[in-house]
C-alpha cells in the first residue's frame, strides 16, 4: 500500500490575539514626500512598500488569500489517527475452499498494511478452524505474525491484536452468527475505535440488512458509524451460491469496499480494504495547540483552510455539528464554551480524507471567525 505523510499547519497571526488589529499610519501628515498620506515611499494607496496597489506586500497585484496578511508564525501540529477494530466473518461451508484459503494467504499481509500505517488496529476472526465437516482445506487459521500459527489445529489466538472465535459460519447467517457471537468478543473493541465489519461468502445473507443495523446498534450504539466491506458475489457467476445484494447494500450505505468473489483475485481486494481501513482512521479533528507564551487564544479568532492540489477552499465556521447539513462545508469546536478540539463537518472530512495524499490543512489563528454560508 502507498501511504503518504499529511501535512498539518498551523498558521498563527502575531500571536494568538494581535494579528489583523488596525493601527494608525505613523506617517498621517504625508512626510515621506508621496501623496498617499502612508510612509512607503510609494504612491499607490496602500502601505506595503510595493506599489501594485494591494496590501499584501508582495508585488504581484492580487491579495493570494482573505487572510494571508493574518500568517505570521508557523507551527506543527500531529495529525490524530483512530484506533480500528476488524471483524472478519469467513463462510467455511463447502463451496469456500478457496476463499477460505485467501483469507488465510492474506490477512498477515492486510495487517501489516494497517499496523504500517501507524494505527492501531485489532482484529476479531469468526470462523470455523478445524475444517468443515472434518475437510482439512476448509479452515481460517492465521500464521505469525498476526496469529499464533499453530495451525491448521490453533489455537491461533494472539491477543491484544488477534482472537479468533471458532464458529461454524453457514452460506448465509454471516449477519446472525456475528449478533450471537458479540458476547464471545466485544471485549475486545475499543470505544473510541474506527469499527469495521468483513464478511466473505459466495452466498447471500437470509437476515436483511435494516434488521442487522437495527439489532447492532441495539447491542452497541458505538456501531452506528460501522463500514462494511466484502469478498461477496456481485453477479450470478460459476463460484457464487448467490447474489450477495444484502452485503453489496451495506456496502454501499457504509462507504466500504466491495471485492468480487466471482473474479478470484483477492490480493487486491484486501490491499483496498486496507487502504479504505487506513484512509478512514485519520481523524477529521485535530488538537488546538497552546498559545504561544504571553499570549491569549481567542475562539472567535480562528479560521480555517484545505488546501487541495494548491487549490485551496476557505471553510467556515458552525456552532455545532447538527448545522452541518445546511452548509457546503463547515467546521466547529468540541465545546465552544471551552475549546479544545477543532472538528470538521462529515462532508468536508470526506472531502479531506478522498485527497489524503494531496491535503493540506491549515489553521489560521488571529482573524475574525467567518461563519459558514448557510444553503
Amino acid at each position: 500500500m502507498h501511504w503518504t505523510r499529511l501535512l498539518m499547519v498551523f498558521v498563527l497571526a502575531g500571536g494568538f490575539a494581535l494579528a489583523c488589529e488596525s493601527t494608525a499610519d505613523p506617517d498621517a501628515s504625508g512626510t515621506d514626500g508621496d501623496s498617499d498620506g502612508d510612509s512607503d515611499g510609494d504612491s499607490d494607496g496602500d502601505s506595503d512598500g510595493d506599489s501594485d496597489g494591494d496590501s499584501d506586500g508582495d508585488s504581484d497585484g492580487d491579495t493570494d488569500s482573505e487572510f494571508e496578511e493574518c500568517a505570521g508564525i508557523s507551527e506543527g501540529a500531529t495529525n490524530q489517527i483512530s484506533p480500528v477494530d476488524i471483524i472478519f466473518l469467513v463462510d467455511t461451508s463447502a463451496s469456500m475452499m478457496e476463499e477460505a484459503l485467501a483469507v488465510r494467504t492474506n490477512l498477515n499481509a492486510f495487517s501489516q498494511q494497517i499496523i504500517d500505517a501507524g494505527i492501531d488496529v485489532r482484529i476479531v476472526m469468526i470462523g470455523e478452524r478445524g475444517g468443515w465437516l472434518g475437510n482439512p482445506m476448509i479452515y481460517v487459521c492465521i500464521e505469525p505474525p498476526l496469529g499464533a500459527g499453530n495451525c491448521p489445529a490453533g489455537p491461533d489466538t494472539n491477543l491484544p491484536t488477534y482472537l479468533h472465535i471458532t464458529e461454524d459460519v453457514g452460506s448465509t447467517d454471516s449477519l446472525q452468527v456475528f449478533l450471537d457471537t458479540y458476547d464471545m468478543w466485544s471485549m475486545q473493541l475499543r470505544s473510541d475505535s474506527i469499527r469495521h465489519i468483513v464478511v466473505v461468502s459466495d452466498d447471500n445473507s437470509a437476515m436483511s440488512g435494516d434488521d442487522f443495523q437495527a439489532a447492532l446498534t441495539g447491542l452497541s450504539p458505538e456501531f452506528s458509524d460501522f463500514i462494511f466491506h466484502g469478498i461477496v458475489s456481485a453477479t450470478d457467476c460459476p463460484p457464487a451460491a448467490s447474489v450477495g445484494q444484502v452485503y453489496m447494500d451495506l456496502i454501499t450505505e457504509t462507504g466500504g469496499v466491495l471485492g468480487d468473489l466471482c473474479l478470484q483475485q483477492f490480493a487486491p481486494v484486501f490491499d483496498e480494504i486496507s487502504q479504505n481501513v487506513s484512509q478512514v482512521a485519520i481523524a477529521c479533528s485535530w488538537l488546538i495547540p497552546d498559545p504561544p507564551e504571553g499570549e491569549v487564544f481567542l475562539p472567535d479568532m480562528v479560521n480555517m483552510e484545505i488546501s487541495i492540489d494548491g487549490d485551496v477552499t476557505e471553510i467556515g465556521y458552525v456552532d455545532d455539528p447538527s448545522m452541518c447539513d445546511s452548509v457546503e462545508h463547515g467546521w466547529y469546536y468540541d465545546d465552544p464554551a471551552d475549546p479544545t478540539e477543532i472538528f470538521v463537518c462529515p462532508q468536508t472530512c470526506d472531502m479531506f480524507q478522498e485527497a489524503i495524499d494531496t491535503a493540506e490543512v491549515t489553521i489560521i489563528f488571529g482573524c475574525e471567525t467567518i461563519p459558514a454560508e448557510i444553503e
